[in-house]
């Protein structure tokens, strides 16, 4: 099962090859189409992003343009708000703890909330943290006390006592980073999209190196690594998808036809079956699939 959020509820006329866009959207194994589950929600509710329970995957939380944080539970009804503290808010991402999952974090531009409780309560947790548009989280999967936050200048921030102070960490970045992936296997091995192509770090983010032979200059938004054989890496760009099987040493085009050419904005790793990726959301208005 797969699930992505959308931009508004109440549109009616997707682009050609879209499910009806707006809300939240689930796509069962095997289905033919996205569905929508949008029970609970406002009608004109914009998604922004979404996090899902490791442990209950039936629990989901969806971060939404300008109405905070909704929360679906199995049995639950449908979605219900869990943001009354945080207001009318615009939260950029949302992050479930994967080893306590009751601990979930968002961002509301450039500040980070905290719950304990699975939404019911949150608490500022941004401290150090400068004062900018909007950001996004990465859990850290080797000690979840650990947290990045990017945000729109080079470099990203970096807390290791769960969002309690920030520090910024910028050694060798000269933009802002697009989207973050760790190394399943080696610890403190991060891989960074950027503007500027791929950057790695070995230490924890402290310091980072370009590893972008083969791309050029391509803008890279959005990363994905092999969970089975992590020294093979995808790169969407707004030229296709391009592939890495030497950890970002050396990158290829991985897409042909109309794909050569398109924005793609992420990328999903079937865990069941690495070979295969799902591109979700082209902004060119690809059909959604699944790509051997």
């Amino acid at each position: 099962m797969i699930w992505r959020s959308s931009l508004r509820a109440g549109a009616s006329t997707p682009p050609r090859g879209y499910p009806s866009p707006g809300g939240a959207y689930r796509l069962d194994k095997g289905g033919p189409q996205w569905v929508a589950m949008n029970e609970g929600l406002p009608t004109s509710t914009q998604g922004w992003s979404i996090a899902i329970d490791p442990f209950t995957p039936q629990d989901i939380y969806l971060g939404t343009r300008d109405i905070g944080v909704f929360r679906r539970r199995v049995g639950g009804g449908g979605w219900h708000q869990v943001s009354e503290r945080l207001g009318h808010a615009f939260i950029s991402s949302v992050a479930v703890d994967p080893i306590e999952p009751r601990t979930v974090y968002c961002a509301v531009g450039a500040l980070v909330y905290r719950s304990e409780d699975a939404g019911r309560t949150w608490s500022e947790a941004s401290a150090g943290l400068p004062a900018r548009d909007v950001g996004e989280l990465f859990i850290d999967p080797f000690d979840t006390a650990t947290i990045y936050f990017t945000t729109d200048v080079p470099g990203l921030f970096k807390s290791v006592d769960r969002g309690g102070h920030w520090r910024a960490l910028t050694g060798g970045l000269t933009t802002s980073i697009s989207d973050l992936v760790f190394d399943p296997l080696r610890r403190n091995v991060l891989y960074a999209a950027t503007q500027n192509g791929v950057f790695t770090s070995r230490d924890g983010g402290r310091s980072w190196q370009p590893k972008s032979t083969g791309l050029g200059s391509e803008i890279v938004t959005t990363l994905a690594i092999d969970p089975s054989t992590p020294t093979t890496l995808y790169a969407g760009t707004f030229r296709g998808v391009y592939k890495s099987t030497n950890a970002g040493r050396t990158w290829a085009l991985a897409s042909s036809g109309v794909l050569a050419t398109a924005i793609v904005v992420a990328i999903v790793i079937d865990p069941a079956d690495p070979s295969r990726g799902l591109r979700r959301r082209a902004v060119c208005g690809l059909r959604l699939r699944f790509q051997d």
